[in-house]
This record gives structure tokens, C-alpha cells and sequence, in this order.
């Protein structure tokens, strides 16, 4: 009887093993989906790694290669190990990176290459529920929609957004949002709504150290939201900083040059009257029918 109590006990805790879920994850190229998903025995797919994965844990990838698209159900940290180079490829209207975490998750999305190759919707979707999104050392390109939309807030730095339709939008038809962007690379924006960055409805948003360039409409735009832009290089599109539909831009020490139209107000621009505006094509500056630019 009591060697089959001991076999019964050891069944319980090698059962526990199995199902029990991991503080840090890891996927490889040459792992499997049925694997620990542990370091040693890691798993095939992210997906698969998060779902193995505490709230607030952390799933990393050890190898170089591609990995298909994923949700983010919970707080996690999800990163390519140094020197890796982890890829997404996402296509048909499909998100390469959708959060949908929770209202007080933090997500953090660190060093992945997500690619949509001309039909893919966003790299990074934060549409349904989530506490804050930092994308980190990222490098988005060709989507049809969005490099990043957000609902929620956002936190973007040292990240690279190309070839997409729109760069970044933050917007939110209900609850205010605040998103900061920091030296951050938006250019070659030519989709359907090909604007560089977006401040939406109910939305703050910072941008700092950042260049926006080559974009079809406009490079900077408080469309309904407030934008604080600082130390920017805007060149080379429609128009470089622009404000309509009662949003306004507050900028400082920014370069807008290049473009067809250096600064448009629809609704306010406020300027601490450092920027350097200059060189643009049609005109340095277009005060709209609503709002001159004051300066603070």
C-alpha cells in the first residue's frame, strides 16, 4: 500500500509539472508547439509560448527566423533575445501583433521585425482592451492599415515604421488616452490614409526626437487630440504639421522643411516660436479658416 501511494504522489507531481505555467517561456524555430515551452525544450510559436506563460511573465526568442502572427491575451513581455532576429509576417488584412490584454495589463513588445508585405492590417493593433503597450526597438513595414493603432495607451520607442498606410494613430471615441513617441523613424507612408502620426479623438500624445518624412498627407496631425511635438525632423510630405477638427499642435524647436506645405491650422497651432519653418514648396505656413498660429 505504501508503494502505491508513493507511485500515486509522483503521477500527482509530474502531472503538476506538466500543466503548470512558466514565469518565462521561449520559442525557437526548431522547437515544437508541444514542447515545456522552457529554455531548453522551447516551443514553435509565440502564441503557444503566451499561453504557457504567467500574467506578467515573459516569452523570448532564442533563435533567428520567422514566427506567425499573435494575440496578446495578458500582461507579458514578449522579446527577441539579443542579437536575434525574430520576424512576423503578417497578410490578408491580418494583424501581425494584436493586444487584447486586459485594462490594467502592461504589454511590452521588444525588438521584433513585423512585416505585412503590402496586405496585412497593422503590425501592432491595440483595439480591444489594454493598460499601456511599450513597442521597443521594433521595426514595422509594409502594412496596408496601420504600422501602429492604438485605443489604448502607447508608449513607442527606437522603432522604425515603413511602407504602411498610416505610421501610428492613437485615438479613442471614449476614455482619454495618452501615448508618448520617442525617437522614432515614420517615413515612405503611402496607403489609403497615408498620414506619418496621428493624435485622435480624446487623445495626448508626445513625439520627441523623432523624423517623420516622405509621407503622402500629413507628417504631424492633432486630428481632435492634443500633440505635443519636440525636436522633430518633418520633411517631405503634403503638408508637415497640421491641426483640424478642434485639435491642437503645441510644438517646439521642431525643423519642418521640404514639404508642400510646412504648417497648416484648421483648428490651433501654438508655437513657442523656436521652430525652423523653411524651404517648404507651396507655402512655410497656411493659417486655416478657423484658427491663426499664436505663439506662446
Amino acid at each position: 500500500m505504501r508503494r502505491i501511494g508513493l507511485g500515486v504522489l509522483v503521477s500527482f507531481f509530474i502531472a503538476t509539472s506538466i500543466i503548470a505555467q512558466n514565469n518565462r517561456t521561449a520559442v525557437s524555430i526548431s522547437g515544437s508547439d508541444a514542447a515545456a515551452c522552457t529554455v531548453p525544450d522551447p516551443c514553435r510559436t509565440f502564441a503557444v509560448a503566451l499561453s504557457k506563460t504567467n500574467a506578467n511573465g515573459e516569452v523570448v526568442a532564442l533563435t533567428s527566423g520567422g514566427y506567425g502572427p499573435f494575440i496578446i491575451d495578458r500582461a507579458a513581455t514578449i522579446v527577441a533575445a539579443p542579437g536575434i532576429y525574430a520576424a512576423l509576417v503578417a497578410t490578408s488584412g491580418a494583424d501581425a501583433i494584436h493586444v487584447n490584454a486586459g485594462a490594467a495589463a502592461r504589454v511590452v513588445i521588444r525588438g521584433l521585425h513585423l512585416y505585412g508585405l503590402g496586405t496585412g492590417n497593422a503590425g501592432i493593433s491595440v483595439t480591444e482592451s489594454s493598460g499601456e503597450v511599450n513597442v521597443e526597438n521594433c521595426v514595422i513595414e509594409g502594412f496596408a492599415g496601420f504600422g501602429i493603432i492604438a485605443f489604448f495607451n502607447v508608449r513607442v520607442s527606437n522603432t522604425t515604421v515603413r511602407n504602411s498606410g498610416t505610421g501610428i494613430e492613437v485615438d479613442n471615441v471614449g476614455a482619454a488616452l495618452k501615448a508618448t513617441i520617442n525617437r522614432v523613424e515614420v517615413r515612405d507612408i503611402h496607403g489609403g490614409n497615408p498620414f506619418g502620426i496621428v493624435a485622435g479623438r480624446n487623445s495626448r500624445v508626445s513625439v520627441r526626437d523623432s523624423v517623420i518624412a516622405n509621407v503622402g498627407f500629413d507628417g504631424l496631425r492633432a486630428d481632435g487630440g492634443i500633440m505635443t511635438a519636440e525636436n522633430n525632423l518633418v520633411s517631405e510630405c503634403a503638408v508637415g504639421i497640421l491641426s483640424a477638427n478642434g485639435g491642437a499642435a503645441l510644438i517646439s524647436n521642431n525643423v519642418v522643411t521640404g514639404n508642400g506645405v510646412g504648417m497648416r491650422a484648421f483648428s490651433t497651432i501654438y508655437s513657442w516660436g523656436n521652430n525652423k519653418v523653411g524651404g517648404n514648396i507651396t507655402a512655410d505656413i497656411d493659417v486655416g479658416a478657423l484658427s491663426p498660429l499664436s505663439t506662446m
